[in-house]
Parts: structure tokens; C-alpha cells; sequence
């Protein structure tokens, strides 16, 4: 019983790049901004999303609507028969973010990147894919925690480095965070692709290990590519297409990350599902 007073709060958190809900069952032939859900993939989500479990998920390319022309939400369709709170921002065709929680959410609002100073832009630019990440809180216990959903560039390896840094400003100044998202770890420099020694491997653009080493070295944990496991979480007919991860869970040094896998399913076509069990210190 001592053991048990002594032990932190502990929540379950989940990150999914869900794209246009499709899925290899079924779309419906509408772009990214206007969703391709069917009544199908509304049953694989249904089912992959009660599996999962988790109390609190981050979303990325949470598509306008689930069902289009009839214009129904996805919260209306999908997330209200998962948990009660969601809270979403959606500024254009990949740039919807959004939290899905068990527990309340507050303060939920885009946090927009400084200009980017790169080689190409000296001066600086703000020519982001993603311009902004999603902040938010809820109280577990006594503690507030602070939230961000977030989907870096993948085309840019230098705009991301300046996501990368905001993003590691604003957990520091919080007392407990929890970042979650698709972190496109590739080498790139404005679109154009890098043979250095940025990537993980001579075949591959992901330069995971280099972008990651910015968050161990502010002191910040992660679950995907740590001792917890590195899982691949770009899906190709329901498998990793590439051994190394692009989806994470982050959170401040007082946050123990308890056990962290991937979830597969055979007709996952883009991203995979990280999650995350957490212990809040």
C-alpha cells in the first residue's frame, strides 16, 4: 500500500497521423480537406480506436469533415462514440490538428513557428508546410499538463530544426508536457533530397536519430526509438514500409514513460499509431 500512495497518476496517450479517413477497405474519392471516410473505414477506426484505449490521443490531418458532400464532422461521425472531449483546429487540407480526451480540455489554441533562418533564406522565412502546432491543457490529479499536437515539415530539414526548437521552448516552460504528432524526420533541404550524414542509414532520408538527439539533449523522453523499442510508423498495405519511426510521444524528465508500442493493422495505408503509457511524477 505505501508503494501505492507513492505512485504518480498514469494515463494512456495515443499519437495518429489519421490523414482523410481512408483506408485500404474503402474511399470515398474526396481530397484530403473535405475527407474520404466511409462507413467501413468508420468501423476500422471505431474498432482500432476502443482497442487502443487510450485516455487522451493527438491528432494530425484531421480532415474538415468525415463525410462529404453531407458535411458531418468527424466528431459527429467517429470521436464522440471514443471519448466526450475534442477540441480541434483546422486551417487548410493538412493543417488539421486536434486532442481527443477523456479528461477536460483547456486553453486549447495554434501556436504559430518564428521565421526559420536557413541557407536558402537568410533573412528568414516562415514558408512552413505546417505553420503552427496545437497547444492545449488538462489536470490529472493535482497536476496540469500541458499539451501540443504537431506535424512537422518533412520537406525541409532546416525549417523543421526551427519547429523543433520552439517546440522544445515551450515544454520547458511548462511544468509538465506531453507532445504527440508526426515528427517526418527526413532529410531534406527545401525539397530536395540529402546525401550526408544526417541519415540514419545511406539508403534511407529518415534522419531520425539526428532530430531526436535535440529533445534527449534538452531532457526531454520520447517513446518511439528509446529503450522502449523503435518502431516504423509509415504503413504500406498494413505494414512498415520503413524500419524507422516518424511518429513519437515526448514529455518532460518528470514524466516516466511506463511502456510505448506501435499498432498495426492490416489496412493502415499511411501512418500507424504510437502510444504511450505514462506516469505523471
Amino acid at each position: 500500500m505505501e508503494n501505492e500512495q507513492h505512485m504518480g497518476a498514469r494515463i494512456r496517450v495515443a499519437t495518429f497521423n489519421i490523414g482523410d479517413f481512408t483506408t485500404a477497405n474503402g474511399n470515398a474519392g474526396n481530397n484530403i480537406q473535405y475527407g474520404s471516410g466511409t462507413e467501413k473505414t468508420l468501423a476500422d477506426y471505431i474498432a482500432v480506436f476502443q482497442r487502443v484505449g487510450a485516455d487522451l490521443w493527438g491528432l494530425q490531418e484531421d480532415s474538415e469533415f468525415f463525410f462529404y458532400p453531407e458535411k458531418i464532422y468527424p466528431y459527429d461521425a467517429l470521436y464522440k462514440q471514443i471519448l466526450p472531449n475534442y477540441e480541434r483546429v483546422f486551417t487548410g487540407a493538412y493543417n488539421g490538428k486536434a486532442f481527443l480526451s477523456r479528461l477536460a480540455l483547456r486553453e486549447v489554441a495554434p501556436v504559430d513557428y518564428p521565421a526559420a533562418v536557413t541557407s536558402y533564406a537568410p533573412e528568414g522565412t516562415k514558408a512552413y508546410g505546417h505553420p503552427w502546432f496545437l497547444s492545449g491543457k488538462i489536470t490529472l490529479g493535482s497536476k496540469e499538463i500541458s499539451l501540443v499536437s504537431l506535424h512537422f515539415d518533412w520537406h525541409c530539414k532546416e525549417r523543421r530544426a526551427a519547429q523543433i526548437k520552439a517546440v522544445i521552448d515551450f515544454a520547458k516552460s511548462r511544468e509538465y508536457c506531453i507532445i504527440l504528432g508526426d515528427f517526418n524526420p527526413e532529410n531534406l533541404i527545401n525539397g530536395e533530397r540529402q546525401y550526408d550524414a544526417d541519415s540514419v542509414a545511406p539508403d534511407t532520408k529518415n534522419m531520425y536519430l539526428v532530430d531526436w538527439k535535440k529533445f534527449a539533449d534538452a531532457g526531454l523522453r520520447y517513446a518511439n526509438g528509446s529503450e522502449h523499442g523503435t518502431f516504423g510508423t509509415i504503413m504500406e498495405n498494413g505494414t512498415p514500409a520503413s524500419p524507422y519511426p516518424w511518429d513519437n510521444v515526448v514529455v518532460t524528465p518528470n514524466i516516466r514513460i511506463l511502456h510505448a508500442e506501435a499498432v498495426y493493422e492490416p489496412w493502415m495505408e499511411d501512418h500507424a499509431i504510437m502510444l504511450a503509457d505514462l506516469e505523471i511524477l
